[in-house]
């Protein structure tokens, strides 16, 4: 494996004013644990602060603030009066509607508990107008998803919840993505562009390929700055910007694909989809193909919790649950049993290294790399001993995790990774203090 570094540049001073550098100045006083108590402290008065402004807005709305002024709604007063944007005004009503429609959002997000951006994420949720009637049922549920995991893995949860509360409305969208797919290629003023989209599926698999003759052309970068720098090698000396990697290797993928005779056997990427057996029958019974019972106006013949439902690729893309079935009735199916929430098998000690099965089942228990905040793919992780080889770890998943190459060494400096028993994974400091929410 090839060890790759970053070169560090030195931090520029922030220029400002004399108010500005005073308040520079009491930051840069403060040491590492101090710097981050403040900044938690700031962060929850940000959401306490954006929790008030949704209740003003919501008295503002029952009393037709600006009406008197010749604002048209409070919409127009938010752009009038607080220059606010399209996208902030949608956001602040969506949030201020929930006063009234999901009070347990706004509590939570005025205590603190919740952050503002999974507010308004559960918002729109629950004013949408094909989810906000199942929401009620579900807002604590939610709510406490929200301030228990991390920003990714809470909006993969919602949208699995949005896909059950509306399955039909989640398949439309699907097939009128994969309905309006297109591309475009040309030059304009001397410069080639190239645009299109089309269906989640699609794109993963090209992506995916993309991905791999990237890996080439880095692979090419790296020799040849070790060839002319030696140890002082790092990724900014290299002859080539990622995005020029990936544009290169855009280019080999056409060429090969031009070279390739007529009629020949093209190989076929492999795409895992990852799907509990609960959405896994209650779309073949929506799709009746299996008998079933509708609870409610929604399917689910083996309820499982939205933290642990899973209907996405292994890397964490949410698929929508008809174009995943219908994916496993054209290809091969590859059945997984999960244990506990994230444990897949045990192959026990026989083998040092997690290869073939045991690497997939490692990578299959988390879509990113485990370390909080870090969101390098579980493929492109390494998976490694949580309790080491040489100290009696066993080989197998349950002692496994996916870990990007950076935060698998940092491990080794007494930094100690646990699961629990729900599959969330924990991170302590040498001296036991947990990393993360």
């Amino acid at each position: 494996m090839t060890a790759v570094t970053t070169c560090d540049s030195d931090a520029p001073e922030i220029p400002g004013t004399p108010a500005l550098d005073r308040l520079v100045s009491q930051f840069t006083e403060l040491n590492d644990a101090e710097l981050e108590d403040r900044l938690r402290s700031l962060d929850q008065d940000l959401r306490r602060i954006e929790a008030e402004f949704s209740v003003a807005l919501q008295c503002a709305r029952t009393r037709n603030l600006g009406r008197r002024d010749g604002y048209r709604s409070l919409t127009a007063w938010q752009r009038g009066e607080l220059a606010a944007s399209p996208t902030q005004t949608r956001h602040r009503n969506r949030l201020a509607a929930t006063v009234a429609k999901a009070p347990v959002v706004i509590e939570a997000l005025l205590t603190g508990q919740l952050g503002v951006t999974q507010a308004q994420m559960l918002a729109g949720a629950a004013t949408h107008p094909r989810t906000s009637q199942h929401f009620g049922a579900s807002a604590h549920m939610l709510v406490d998803l929200a301030t228990h995991q991390e920003y990714s893995g809470f909006a993969t949860c919602l949208q699995h919840w949005q896909m059950y509360a509306d399955p039909d409305g989640a398949t439309r969208r699907a097939e009128a993505a994969h309905r309006r797919r297109w591309v475009a290629m040309g030059i304009a003023d001397d410069t080639g562009f190239l645009h299109g989209s089309g269906g989640v599926l699609d794109i993963t698999e090209m992506r995916e390929i993309l991905e791999r003759f990237t890996q080439i052309e880095f692979d090419k970068d790296w020799a040849i700055c070790t060839e002319q720098h030696g140890s002082d090698a790092c990724t900014a000396l290299m002859p080539r910007t990622a995005s020029q990697r990936r544009w290169d290797a855009l280019h080999q993928i056409f060429l090969q694909a031009a070279s390739t005779p007529a009629g020949a056997q093209l190989p076929v990427p492999t795409l895992n989809i990852v799907m509990d057996i609960g959405t896994y029958e209650s779309t073949l019974t929506r799709m009746r193909l299996i008998p079933g019972q509708s609870r409610n106006g929604l399917l689910d013949l083996n309820p499982v919790p939205f933290h642990l439902r899973r209907c996405q690729t292994s890397d964490g893309v949410a698929v929508e649950p008809v174009e995943a079935i219908v994916r496993s009735l054209h290809g091969h199916i590859r059945r997984v049993i999960f244990e506990s929430p994230t444990l897949v098998t045990d192959l026990g000690r026989r083998q040092r290294l997690f290869t073939g099965a045991a690497r997939d089942a490692v990578q299959l228990q988390a879509t990113h790399c485990v370390w909080p905040g870090c969101q390098v793919s579980s493929s492109h992780c390494q998976h490694d001993h949580l309790r080491s080889w040489e100290s009696g770890g066993h080989t197998s998943p349950a002692n496994g995790a996916p870990l990007c190459g950076r935060h698998n060494r940092h491990k080794t400096k007494g930094y100690q990774i646990d699961r629990s028993p729900t599959g969330s994974w924990k991170v302590a400091r040498p001296n036991g203090q947990t990393l993360g929410i």
